[in-house]
């Protein structure tokens, strides 16, 4: 007997529905010829599930979003040449994710210890495959809350603006991290030499398994800023401009933030491992790092018409931008010991008693005392080194731009963006090397107190990344029913580590000479080249209203993209 059986997408795709609504509320009110207030409210909230990850279907998580701006402004004319706007701005946006089902290791009979809403384990079969799963939270998002004016003057030849800007943003991550487990099988286990047979028989290789943590960080920034656009001619125009921005580190309201300075002794938290240190103790401030008040950023520029014709135009500028950190940077030292769990296991007796060879049992439920901290060896904190300062970029661009015919006009352009001062987490306690290091003795090869101290991951700013780029565009404007646009660009980027990620915890050949990870970035393209035409045949002028209707009215597109291929 033959069967034949045909298949779907609906039986290869799982479908995942997306549901959302948006609300959009403006008003202008003009109180008098001389203030006009508008006012704005918008909402969006919305859910939708989607699979983690690209391996086999295993987990589903789902998404839930609410978010809320609410803005209020007065543009008040002072004279006919001074201009105040004042705007009040709040945006509240949060959402959620979980795990489904909702069941842990411990539904199928495993002494496992799931802390927090349960979620299937994450499981990766070395050479086979992985069932993944990924890290969920209940709640994440902020309260913003912001003020800025800027008085516009316009004197003469001078265009003159003022401004400053305040706001306070509060982060909260409810996250559960990794607390549904992540075992790992392969074939370097003492069971057998086949990571299928150790799945099998349930014995694990090593184990990831973290404390659900409410990080919680308040941020305040301040910037002041002062513009000159100055016509010193028909020809010429300079902006010069200064700004001066007060960034201070973000602060925990439970002081879940540490440092680490090698020989050093806490006060606040006595019990600590040598060498961390907590807001409160000597020279330690709230947020770590100390706030820098001397972040300046010129800024220049100038358009240019060398001819005088209006055919040929040259632009330059130059500024100093100073960059941020994200909380998702800066709260991670919440996420790890003494305040939370989040480290790597080695020695998993089975997945039906994973915690059965470790020291001391079961460490789970995990909660943080400052008084009587826990600690489960080797521990590996996280945080900032007190010396961290904000990154800066030189921005620079320098163009010329001719019109070579009618409707034709050609730019030649060079961009330039030099980084200075980026975060990176480096390992301080990075193990020695020796001809007989394995896996196994990595503990007893780190300086530091080897075997209570496993990786020290401290954020430093160090780290450079630079990019330069020639961008040439052509542009044909429309006539005769055509319009062309075409873009090159021939560029280059470096940095010194993996900094091309959505933390500061990247990756390095060797923590102790990073210069080692000097090179191009992962995405770096070389060549670009993008080109499109929009052709509109519109040529029949007869008075037949048939073929009037019917040969004109059409329009023909194309894009096309060259690109070079990344690094690796």
């Amino acid at each position: 007997t033959t069967e034949i059986y045909t298949l779907s997408l609906h039986d290869v795709l799982p479908i995942y529905p997306q549901n959302g609504d948006e609300f959009l509320a403006k008003g202008d009110y003009l109180y008098n010829p001389k203030h006009n207030i508008s006012a704005s409210y918008y909402q969006t909230n919305g859910n939708d599930q989607t699979q983690p990850g690209t391996s086999t279907p295993w987990s589903i998580q789902q998404f839930t979003w609410r978010q809320h701006d609410a803005n209020i402004g007065d543009t008040w004319t002072i004279s006919p040449t001074t201009i105040n706007e004042l705007h009040l701005n709040l945006t509240r946006a949060f959402g959620g994710r979980l795990n489904l089902p909702g069941t842990s290791l411990a539904s199928f009979g495993s002494s496992f210890t799931a802390q927090g809403t349960p979620s299937l384990p994450q499981i990766s079969i070395s050479g086979y495959s992985t069932l993944t799963e990924a890290i969920a939270g209940p709640t994440a998002g902020s309260n913003y809350y912001e003020v800025r004016d800027t008085i516009s003057m316009s004197r003469g030849r001078h265009t003159i603006k003022v401004g400053g800007s305040m706001y306070l943003q509060k982060y909260v991550q409810d996250t559960l991290l990794n607390n549904y487990g992540v075992f790992a099988f392969s074939s370097t286990s003492t069971a057998t030499t086949n990571a299928w047979a150790n799945f099998l028989l349930g014995l694990p290789t090593t184990m990831n398994q973290d404390t659900p943590i409410t990080a919680i960080d308040d941020g305040w920034y301040y910037g002041f800023f002062v513009q000159d656009d100055f016509r010193v001619t028909p020809r010429l125009t300079i902006t010069a401009g200064l700004r001066w921005d007060v960034q201070l580190p973000l602060v925990d309201p439970h002081d879940r933030k540490l440092t680490y300075q090698q020989g050093a002794v806490s006060t606040v938290v006595p019990k600590a491992l040598p060498g961390e240190l907590f807001p409160g103790d000597a020279g330690v401030p709230r947020g770590i790092a100390h706030t820098d008040y001397h972040q300046l950023g010129p800024r220049l520029g100038l358009a240019w018409d060398p001819f005088g014709n209006g055919k040929t135009s040259v632009r330059a500028a130059a500024g100093i931008f100073y960059g941020s950190i994200s909380g998702n940077e800066w709260n991670t030292t919440s996420n790890n010991q003494p305040f939370a769990v989040r480290q790597q296991f080695t020695t998993v007796q089975s997945l039906t008693n994973p915690y059965g060879a470790l020291a001391g049992g079961d460490p789970f439920p995990y909660s943080y005392n400052p008084s009587n901290p826990k600690f489960i060896f080797p521990s590996a904190p996280y945080g900032v080194l007190q010396n961290f300062t904000w990154p800066y970029t030189y921005q620079l661009n320098f163009s010329i731009q001719r019109e070579v015919a009618k409707n034709l006009s050609v730019t030649v352009s060079y961009v330039g963006s030099l980084a200075h001062r980026l975060p990176f987490a480096q390992d301080l306690n990075y193990p020695v090397w020796s001809a007989t290091a394995t896996t196994t003795n990595l503990p007893n090869r780190r300086p530091i107190l080897p075997g209570t101290l496993g990786a020290i991951l401290m954020i430093e700013s160090t780290e450079q990344a630079e990019y330069n780029a020639m961008q040439i565009t052509v542009e044909k404007r429309l006539s005769h029913g055509v319009t062309v646009k075409g873009f090159y660009t021939w560029s280059k980027s470096l940095e010194d580590t993996e900094l091309d990620n959505n933390t500061t915890n990247g990756l390095a050949l060797d923590y102790t000479n990073l210069k080692l990870d000097r090179g191009r970035s992962d995405f770096d393209r070389r060549s670009v080249a993008v080109g499109s035409i929009i052709w509109t045949p519109n040529y029949f002028h007869g008075s037949n209203a048939f073929l009037k209707y019917t040969l004109n009215g059409w329009t023909v597109s194309s894009i096309v993209t060259l690109r070079s291929g990344t690094p690796f």
